[in-house]
């Protein structure tokens, strides 16, 4: 029994390990989530959070009154891209596919019932990603 009890111990511990490519990632780990001592507490609300990024994050999205991303295809607007993102894709997804097959299609985009308007601009494309199906692209 001890020895199944050393076995499984050893196996969690090389999964743990084989998670974090450097031990100073496993030992930041440790610190800022399985710590006490070090927590970061939100001014507004009692909820702590073990580093400055997660709190900076919470504290954006619920008690910053800034919300610079604005949805085009309702009033909504959010702190975060991610955020808006979200939204799009619960809220927007039938009329993001409308607008972008008629974008490939050549032609002006739907502007019936439930569909964005002509003037609301596409989602602008990610500069960083290229389409490898184009017969223009050459891929190193």
């Amino acid at each position: 029994m001890v020895l199944v009890i050393l076995l499984h111990f050893r196996l969690l511990i090389l999964r743990v390990l084989s998670a974090f490519a450097k031990r100073s990632d496993l030992l930041r780990h440790q610190l800022s989530q399985h710590s006490e001592d070090v927590r970061f507490a939100c001014s507004q609300c009692s909820v702590s959070f073990p580093d400055k990024a997660q709190l900076a994050l919470h504290f954006s999205s619920l008690h910053d009154q800034d919300r610079p991303f604005k949805c085009i295809y309702c009033p909504k607007s959010y702190s975060t891209r991610s955020g808006l993102r979200k939204h799009n894709i619960n809220k927007h997804s039938e009329q993001i596919a409308a607008a972008a097959a008629a974008s490939e299609a050549g032609g002006p985009p739907s502007t019936g019932p439930g569909t964005a308007s002509a003037a609301a601009p596409a989602e602008v494309p990610n500069p960083h990603v290229i389409n490898i199906n184009d017969p223009g692209t050459r891929v190193a």
